[in-house]
């Protein structure tokens, strides 16, 4: 939840108050969460992240579907996003990131997250 917010200035703890509201808002959610887990112990459930390379390259697929079909989305940002994530992974990996292309509109974006999942199918563990 925090990393949704961290290059969105409009988003940024500016007061206490505002940050007492969002850490609130996640301890609910986690409680939520654990409730869930207990509830049905036998259920799977995935970690809600996209900080491994599977999960980042299903989170591209969709966004890819998404940016197709999409007027006025902020590629800037969300583009950003991905990238982040690509370094984090990169770096716990130790290999070498993802080489970026400007995307300038939405066909350079859905060409950028092809190549975003193209880095992480080079990661992906066979299927067992």
């Amino acid at each position: 939840m925090w990393d949704n917010h961290r290059n969105d200035p409009s988003k940024s703890s500016t007061s206490f108050n505002h940050l007492d509201y969002r850490q609130k808002a996640f301890h609910a959610f986690q409680k939520s969460w654990q409730e869930y887990a207990a509830k049905y112990p036998n259920l799977q459930l995935p970690v809600p992240t996209q900080t491994t390379t599977d999960r980042l390259a299903i989170w591209c697929g969709v966004l890819r579907v998404l940016f197709r079909q999409a007027e006025g989305l902020s590629l800037l940002r969300v583009m950003t996003k991905v990238y982040r994530l690509a370094d984090v992974i990169a770096a716990k990996m130790g290999e070498q990131p993802v080489l970026r292309t400007p995307a300038e509109n939405l066909v350079d974006a859905v060409r950028e997250l092809d190549v975003v999942i193209a880095w992480c199918d080079r990661f992906a563990k066979p299927p067992r």
